[in-house]
């Protein structure tokens, strides 16, 4: 079993970024659904095509949603927890001007990050082969929210206007 973590020559991890906006995003709270550790991720379409064609060259997960139509979009994640157990670093997280991101409004409600929001995501490339093959990864290491665009609340309750 081998790992690769790309280094500079200074042996610290190679950090990059990419502008885009972000989909399906996991990053106030970590995806619990196949992962009962949790898992921070988000899917981002690129701002630059040439971002996209690169993932797609290094073998990293792309996918998009025709139905939907929304384009391929580049696949970052974090697990919550490493193979030891331990707490993985949480995924930074700051608003357009580098500040961290206030996750709640002045009335003390939760905002979630959603889909379109444009942001700048900071990450890491992996590699990982083991007995079932080898794989690529980007890993999320930080997210700059540029423009926000907040996730609806689908358990809202309804307007009594509209007597429904």
């Amino acid at each position: 079993m081998s790992k690769l973590i790309e280094k500079t020559d200074e042996g610290k991890i190679k950090y990059y970024t990419i502008d885009g906006k972000l989909i399906y995003p996991s990053i106030n709270n970590p995806n619990f659904k196949f992962n009962p550790d949790g898992v921070w991720e988000t899917f981002l379409i690129p701002d630059n095509p040439e971002d996209l064609e690169m993932a797609k060259k290094m073998g990293v997960r792309i996918k998009g949603w025709e139905d939907k139509e929304i384009p391929e979009s580049i696949y970052f994640k974090r697990f919550t927890k490493n193979k030891n157990g331990a707490d993985n670093k949480a995924v930074i997280i700051k608003n357009a001007e580098g500040e961290p991101f206030e996750f709640n409004d002045e009335s003390g409600r939760e905002i979630t990050i959603g889909n379109q929001t444009q942001a700048k995501i900071m990450f890491h490339y992996w590699h990982h082969e083991n007995k079932w093959g080898s794989y690529d990864y980007y890993i999320l290491d930080g997210v700059k929210v540029l423009d926000l665009k907040e996730r609806q609340d689908s358990s809202a309750t309804v307007d009594e206007d509209l007597d429904f």
